[in-house]
């Protein structure tokens, strides 16, 4: 006998690819035969449901994979993608159950349009865990499937164990909308423990109502790896010390507190943790949606203390959002917090950096406590705040000296970025003017140097007040960022980057780009009273943030969430740029939908029972991005295939 333990990835792919080579719908065969007269009879085999099994803690359901296997076809073999997937069928059918099946037979056996299913469970204690897990894909036919893999032999009333192939596999009658399964599993301990469950059970059980649907249970991890783990955690104190800590006695003990408030918090996890689930759904206009959720069944951690605070801040898209520049690629709001849930994690950081900087004598013990000072937030409940970004656009002329090339680069690579909050400017405006005096200080300037040499050293920032653009109105602030001496095609260039705040009655906006125009103009744009014409009020396909309640939401687009990685920060340092991220960046200007598409997503809270869930809605103009994505990226592939030399 063969034996290849293979990861429950494969095993699930071989799953879905063989789901989708039959379109023929479920038969209604009878699982078990009558003997004729006169013939011992034999034991027949019992489809009733049975219990979970021990340590069961995640199930996967699959409701219907053909429409994706047939589009992965289409793009592997464009004129004849059922070819494509008898062919990657009949692949799959060799690799999992080696010579023990007829690929063809097999392939022609398999009921698409069955829920696939997959199991796990705890096997294994603390000192050895362990996973059993299978997956189980519906049969048309049991004769035809027994036709199909030769050499089977019957192990239990109406199971047969496929034993020449290179996964551990079994053959079962069925419960449920198929007269059989075919379950394979990492090793044959889980085909064995699993197959009862997956086809008895499972297998009845309605269909899901999404395409996809997976649910992790914490209950039974904590039952059997709860109590060996937290004898163990108090160990992270310990390795703390011993791995991180750097003489320093304030830092060293701020250490010790991160790891056993870390500690802590896991082993609460344990406890208040219920269940992770995640669905997914296609839309019949051809766009999608997916959830992620997360249940609780205590609340003794800080998790699920920050979850119940959330949760009673749950309230409408804040007016401000709907004042952020239309032009934006991503935006997003959230509804507040409590600043007590963050105090102890802010004073741990506070004493971090202070005593990484006395190990380091940067700045004095009054340098040292000012900055320290900085990590603080204001006490009590914090309002509704906002962001949003998107790209600035290149100046025509700029990019005639290495200069001018440097900062079209800096401009297309950032971007702009403005942020809202829904209280007053003065607390952010003081904020900001302390960190610029400290920074400026001649005792953590020279510290600063002590510690740098070379090119590092040339390349020290300065941070400097300026005077803000007068349209920004009464209480505006503004400071600048300079980088001087960075490398650049044999030469050396600066970058400066801005940062300004916008007085806006109870309301503040905080701008940021490496243009300063850009970045006025995009906090005008936000200002109440502007044009509505040129903020969120006015763009289409955020219906659901105008509906709803949260506590945050907002939009991404493909093109955002690419355009770091389409930015050559190579260049920034004067290296060349990167070649694979030229072609995706070609390939997003030739979008249908320029990858401008909102993806809308929004967080909820409910404190009865405690959960937290996000929702993410991609209407089809975003699906029809990343399949012309896809096949961009195939054919540019393709296309370096062909070149390359032999």
């Amino acid at each position: 006998m063969r034996m290849l333990r293979l990861a429950p990835a494969g095993l699930v792919a071989f799953s879905l690819a063989a789901a989708s080579c039959s379109s023929a719908p479920p038969t209604t065969e009878t699982p078990v035969v009558a003997p004729p007269p006169g013939s011992a009879a034999k034991p027949v085999a019992d489809l009733s449901p049975v219990p979970a099994p021990a340590g069961h803690f995640a199930t996967v359901r699959v409701k219907n994979v053909e429409p994706l296997l047939r589009f992965s076809a289409q793009r592997a073999m464009p004129g004849d993608p059922q070819k494509g997937i008898a062919m990657g069928v009949a692949e799959l059918t060799r690799e999992v159950l080696g010579g023990a099946a007829d690929p063809k037979l097999m392939a022609d056996v398999v009921a698409f349009d069955a829920p696939i299913h997959v199991a796990a469970a705890i096997a294994g204690d603390a000192s050895a865990p362990d996973a059993h897990v299978a997956v189980s894909v519906g049969l048309r036919s049991i004769e035809g499937a027994r036709a199909a893999v030769k050499g089977a032999r019957e192990v239990a009333p109406g199971q047969w164990a496929v034993r020449d192939g290179d996964v551990p596999c079994m053959i079962a009658l069925s419960a449920g909308s198929t007269p059989a399964r075919l379950v394979c599993g990492k090793d044959e301990a889980s085909v064995v423990a699993l197959t009862p469950y997956l086809v008895r059970t499972l297998a009845a059980e309605p269909a899901p109502t999404t395409d996809v649907s997976a649910e992790v249970r914490v209950a039974p991890l904590d039952e059997r790896f709860g109590r060996d783990l937290r004898r163990l955690l108090p160990q992270a104190t310990l390795l703390a010390r011993s791995e991180l800590a750097i003489g320093e006695p304030k830092f060293d003990r701020a250490v010790e507190r991160a790891a056993g408030g870390l500690a802590t918090e896991v082993g609460a996890w344990l406890s208040d943790l219920d269940t992770l689930s995640v669905q997914g759904t296609m839309a019949p206009d051809g766009g999608a949606a997916a959830q992620l959720g997360l249940t609780f069944r205590g609340k003794s951690s800080w998790l699920a203390a920050t979850a119940t605070d959330m949760a009673g801040r749950q309230t409408a898209t804040p007016a401000i959002f709907w004042q952020l520049p239309k032009d934006a690629l991503g935006a997003s709001w959230s509804s507040g917090y409590d600043a007590g849930q963050w105090s102890e994690i802010f004073s741990v950081m506070r004493d971090m950096v202070e005593g990484g900087l006395a190990k380091f004598s940067i700045g004095t013990p009054d340098d040292r406590k000012a900055i320290g000072a900085l990590l603080a937030l204001q006490k009590g409940a914090r309002q509704s705040s906002v962001s949003a970004n998107g790209p600035s656009s290149a100046k025509q002329g700029d990019a005639k000296t290495p200069q001018g090339k440097y900062d079209q680069l800096v401009r297309s690579g950032l971007g702009w970025y403005v942020m809202g909050f829904a209280e007053p400017a003065e607390a952010n405006v003081k904020w900001l003017k302390d960190f610029t005096a400290i920074y400026a200080r001649p005792s953590v300037q020279s510290s600063i140097k002590k510690n740098t040499s070379g090119d590092v050293a040339a390349m020290i920032p300065t941070l400097k007040s300026v005077a803000p653009p007068a349209a920004l109105g009464k209480g505006a602030f503004a400071v600048d960022l300079l980088v001087p001496n960075i490398p650049f095609e044999q030469g050396k260039v600066k970058m400066t980057l801005h940062l300004m705040v916008m007085p806006d009655g109870p309301n503040h906006f905080v701008g940021f780009g490496a243009d300063a125009d850009d970045v006025v103009k995009h906090l005008l744009a936000s200002k109440g009273g502007a044009s509505k014409d040129g903020t969120l009020a006015s763009r289409s396909g955020l219906d659901a943030l105008r509906t709803t309640s949260g506590i945050s939401g907002g939009f991404l687009t493909l093109r955002d969430l690419t355009s770091g990685a389409t930015t050559e920060f190579e260049q920034l340092m004067g290296g060349r740029p990167d070649r694979e991220m030229v072609k995706l960046k070609g390939a997003l200007g030739r979008l249908p939908n320029k990858g401008e598409t909102p993806v809308v997503f929004q967080a909820t809270s409910t404190a009865q029972p405690l959960s937290v869930a996000t929702r993410m809605t991609a209407p089809k103009g975003v699906v029809d991005d990343v399949v012309a994505l896809i096949d961009e990226m195939v054919k540019s592939q393709g296309a370096d295939v062909m070149v390359m030399p032999r």
